[in-house]
Protein backbone atom coordinates (compact mmCIF):
# COMPACT_ATOMS: atom_id res chain seq x y z
CA UNK A 1 0.00 0.00 0.00
CA UNK A 2 1.42 3.41 -0.93
CA UNK A 3 2.40 5.83 1.81
CA UNK A 4 1.42 9.54 1.86
CA UNK A 5 3.11 11.25 -1.11
CA UNK A 6 3.19 7.97 -3.06
CA UNK A 7 0.90 6.28 -5.51
CA UNK A 8 0.98 2.89 -7.15
CA UNK A 9 0.88 3.16 -10.93
CA UNK A 10 0.92 -0.57 -11.64
CA UNK A 11 1.82 -3.76 -9.81
CA UNK A 12 5.41 -3.56 -8.52
CA UNK A 13 5.68 0.13 -9.30
CA UNK A 14 5.83 2.89 -6.68
CA UNK A 15 6.12 6.57 -7.54
CA UNK A 16 7.19 8.96 -4.76
CA UNK A 17 6.84 12.74 -5.06
CA UNK A 18 8.77 15.01 -2.71
CA UNK A 19 8.25 18.76 -3.01
CA UNK A 20 11.01 21.17 -2.09
CA UNK A 21 11.05 24.95 -2.19
CA UNK A 22 12.06 25.08 -5.86
CA UNK A 23 12.25 21.42 -6.88
CA UNK A 24 9.99 18.38 -7.19
CA UNK A 25 11.81 15.07 -6.75
CA UNK A 26 10.04 12.16 -8.45
CA UNK A 27 11.31 8.66 -7.65
CA UNK A 28 10.04 5.72 -9.68
CA UNK A 29 10.65 2.19 -8.40
CA UNK A 30 9.52 -0.14 -11.18
CA UNK A 31 9.95 -3.83 -11.84
CA UNK A 32 10.69 -3.18 -15.53
CA UNK A 33 12.58 -0.45 -17.39
CA UNK A 34 9.64 -0.05 -19.80
CA UNK A 35 7.32 0.79 -16.92
CA UNK A 36 9.80 3.32 -15.55
CA UNK A 37 10.32 4.99 -18.91
CA UNK A 38 6.59 5.17 -19.61
CA UNK A 39 5.93 6.73 -16.21
CA UNK A 40 8.62 9.35 -16.77
CA UNK A 41 6.69 10.62 -19.79
CA UNK A 42 3.34 10.41 -18.02
CA UNK A 43 4.65 12.39 -15.04
CA UNK A 44 6.18 15.05 -17.29
CA UNK A 45 2.89 15.51 -19.17
CA UNK A 46 0.83 15.75 -15.98
CA UNK A 47 3.23 18.14 -14.27
CA UNK A 48 3.38 20.33 -17.41
CA UNK A 49 -0.41 20.39 -17.56
CA UNK A 50 -0.85 21.50 -13.96
CA UNK A 51 2.18 23.81 -13.80
CA UNK A 52 1.47 25.52 -17.13
CA UNK A 53 2.35 28.94 -15.67
CA UNK A 54 5.86 27.69 -14.88
CA UNK A 55 6.80 26.29 -18.31
CA UNK A 56 9.21 25.46 -19.72
CA UNK A 57 10.16 23.01 -17.00
CA UNK A 58 13.39 21.03 -16.99
CA UNK A 59 13.37 17.32 -16.23
CA UNK A 60 16.68 15.88 -15.12
CA UNK A 61 16.08 12.15 -14.82
CA UNK A 62 18.82 9.97 -13.32
CA UNK A 63 18.63 6.18 -13.29
CA UNK A 64 19.86 4.58 -10.08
Amino acid sequence: MPLPGQFSAEIYTIVTLEAGEDVLVCTINASAAGQRDGLKGALERHIDRFAFREVPLAYNWADA
